[in-house]
C-alpha cells in the first residue's frame, strides 16, 4: 500500500503511515489558487510538508514528493495519482481529508482507475464521523454547549469522581467576556518568535516567484511548521500566556493582533499538536496552580478545542455538501473590493483587515463579531464570504473554517444548527474595543451621514427578519427594543439601510 499524506495531516504516528511501502505528497498549486490563499496560509502547508517528509525521510521511509519549483500542473489529485503510476494494483490509504471535495475526488478518481482507496478514521479527532452523526440522530436539534458536556463526560476532563463539573458548573463563559476599558491590554506577552528555517526560507522564496498573484504577506511569517516547534508554542502559550487569556478572550484593541491567545489553531489543524495534548496541558496547569490559572480560563480555553472545534467537524461532516451552499436569509449582495486591501471607512473592519493581510490571523471575536457580524448584517452572499475567510487565515482548514462560517457567523444554516444569529450594533464593538473612538462613523446612531454601519443593518436586519426572530426566545430583547421603535424612526433607519446597501463600496 502507498500511504497519501495531504498537508493537514502531518502526524508521524498515523496509521496511514503504518507498513506503507512509500508516501505520496503534492504541493500543489492549485489548491493555492482554487480559493486564492494567503501567502503565509501557502508558506505554512508548504514548509510544514517538507519538514514532515523530511522527518519520513529520516525513519527510512521512500516519499515520492513534488513541489511547486518543478511546475507540475493538474489539481491535488490528478497529481498524487500521476505519482502512483499506472499499477492500479498499487493501492492508496490515507487519513480521512479535512475537505468534503477532495475526499470526493478522491474516490471518484480511485474508482474510474480500478484502484483500492483505504481511508482512514482520524485518531486525533475527539469525536469520530459516525460518533457524532449517532449523537445528531437522536436529538432534534444540536446545540453545542450540550454536546460539549457529552465530550467533557466522555474524556473525563474537568470532571469530579462522581461525574460533576469540576467547580459546579458546566460553562464560565459569563466571566470570560471582559473588555479592557480606557487604558487598553497591560502586560501583554509577545508571540513566540519563530525564526524561518533554511527549508522555511526556501518555501517563502518559492511561493514568491511561483505564486506571487497570492493575497497577502510573507514578511511576517511566524508559525510553527514542525512538531517541536508546534510543542515550543504550546509550552509559551500554557505558561506565560494562558493565565491572562480567559476574562478578555473577547477583547479586541488597535494594534494589538494577538492579545492572549494561544495562536495554536494552525498546528491543531495540521496535526502538528494533538487535541487532547493540548487540552491535557491547560488542565494540568490548573491542577498544579489553581490560583495562577483560574478555572474559567481553563474551562473557556477547552470549550474552544473540546467543545466548538469538535463540534464544527461533526457538524460539517453531517452537512456537506448542503452546508458549502446554504444561504437562510436569502443573501446575495457582493463582497466589496476592500475585503480585499482593508481600505474602508469603518475601523474596526479597517483595523481587522489590515491585520489580517499583514499575519494570516484575527482571532475568534473579529472574526464572528466584525467580518462575520458585518457580512450577515450587509447581507453578503455566504459562500463568497466563506471563501473569503478560507483564502486570507493561515489556520483555515474547510472542515474548521466552513461551519464557523455557515452556521455561527451568517446563520446560513437557520435555526436547525444555531440557536441564534451572532448580531449586535456597533454599540457591541465599543464596547469590546477602542476601535469606534478612531472611526468617523458613530455607533449609537441609526441614521444619518455618520451613522454607524454596524448599527444601521442591525436594526433593519431585526425589523425585516422580525416574523422569524420574534419566535426565538433568545432574541426577545432586541425584538422587543424594535416592537418600540416608533414608525418614523423605523422608516429613517431603512431608509439609512438601503443607501448604506447600495454603497457598500465607500462604506
Amino acid at each position: 500500500m502507498i500511504a497519501v499524506v495531504l498537508g493537514d495531516q502531518l502526524d508521524l504516528e498515523s496509521p496511514a503511515l503504518e507498513a506503507c511501502d512509500a508516501v505520496i505528497m503534492v504541493e500543489a498549486a492549485e489548491e493555492s489558487r482554487r480559493v486564492r490563499s494567503h501567502k503565509a496560509r501557502t508558506i505554512l502547508f508548504f514548509s510544514a510538508m517538507r519538514h514532515f517528509a523530511a522527518s519520513l525521510r529520516e525513519r527510512g521511509l521512500t516519499v515520492h514528493y513534488r513541489s511547486i519549483e518543478q511546475g507540475h500542473q493538474g489539481s491535488l489529485v490528478e497529481q498524487i495519482l500521476e505519482l502512483a503510476g499506472s499499477q492500479t494494483d498499487a493501492g492508496l490509504r490515507m487519513l480521512e481529508p479535512g475537505d468534503w471535495s477532495i475526499e470526493q475526488a478522491m474516490r471518484e478518481a480511485c474508482q474510474k482507475q480500478g484502484r483500492e482507496l483505504l481511508i482512514l478514521d482520524d485518531p486525533q479527532a475527539l469525536s469520530s464521523r459516525e460518533d457524532f452523526k449517532r449523537y445528531a440522530h437522536k436529538r432534534s436539534q444540536l446545540r453545542m454547549e450540550y454536546f460539549y458536556r457529552e465530550m467533557r463526560k466522555r474524556h473525563q476532563i474537568l470532571m469530579t469522581p462522581d461525574g460533576e463539573p469540576v467547580g459546579g458548573q458546566w460553562n464560565f463563559d459569563l466571566e470570560n467576556r471582559k473588555a479592557f476599558g480606557v487604558r487598553g491590554p497591560s502586560g501583554l506577552i509577545p508571540p513566540l518568535q519563530l525564526s524561518p528555517d533554511p527549508l522555511t526560507e526556501a518555501v517563502i522564496e518559492a511561493v514568491e516567484a511561483h505564486l506571487s498573484d497570492l493575497p497577502g504577506s510573507s514578511e511576517r511569517f511566524n508559525w510553527p511548521v514542525n512538531r517541536r516547534q508546534a510543542l515550543e508554542a504550546l509550552d509559551h502559550f500554557i505558561k506565560q500566556v494562558l493565565p491572562q487569556f480567559g476574562p478578555y478572550q473577547d477583547a479586541m484593541w488597535s494594534g494589538e493582533p494577538f492579545l492572549w491567545h494561544s495562536l495554536l489553531a494552525s498546528a491543531l489543524n495540521l496535526r502538528l499538536l494533538r487535541p487532547l495534548e493540548v487540552i491535557e496541558a491547560a488542565c494540568c496547569a490548573y491542577e498544579q496552580d489553581p490560583k495562577q490559572y483560574p478555572l474559567p480560563t481553563v474551562e473557556g480555553f477547552v470549550r474552544q478545542i473540546l467543545g466548538w472545534r469538535a463540534f464544527m467537524r461533526g457538524l460539517y461532516w453531517l452537512n456537506m455538501p448542503q452546508m458549502a451552499q446554504a444561504n437562510h436569509f436569502n443573501h446575495h449582495a457582493k463582497l466589496p473590493s476592500w475585503f480585499w486591501s482593508g481600505q474602508c471607512q469603518m475601523n474596526c473592519l479597517r483595523q481587522t483587515l489590515l491585520q489580517t493581510f499583514e499575519h494570516a490571523y484575527a482571532h475568534h471575536i473579529q472574526r464572528l463579531m466584525v467580518v462575520g457580524n458585518f457580512s450577515l448584517l450587509a447581507g453578503l452572499q455566504p459562500k463568497a464570504v466563506a471563501d473569503w475567510f478560507h483564502a486570507v487565515y493561515v489556520d483555515a482548514i474547510d472542515w474548521v473554517h466552513l461551519p464557523n462560517v455557515m452556521v455561527m457567523a451568517l446563520h446560513a444554516m437557520g435555526p436547525s444548527l444555531s440557536s441564534k444569529p451572532y448580531i449586535a450594533s456597533g454599540q457591541y464593538i465599543a464596547r469590546m474595543s477602542n476601535y469606534c473612538k478612531q472611526c468617523s462613523y458613530k455607533p449609537a446612531l441609526r441614521d444619518g451621514e455618520r451613522a454607524c454601519p454596524f448599527t444601521v443593518f442591525y436594526w433593519d436586519f431585526l425589523k425585516r427578519n422580525q416574523a422569524e426572530l420574534e419566535k426565538n426566545p433568545r432574541m426577545f430583547h432586541a425584538i422587543r427594543q424594535i416592537k418600540a421603535m416608533d414608525a418614523a424612526q423605523v422608516a429613517n433607519n431603512a431608509k439609512q439601510a438601503q443607501h448604506y446597501r447600495e454603497a457598500l463600496e465607500t462604506l
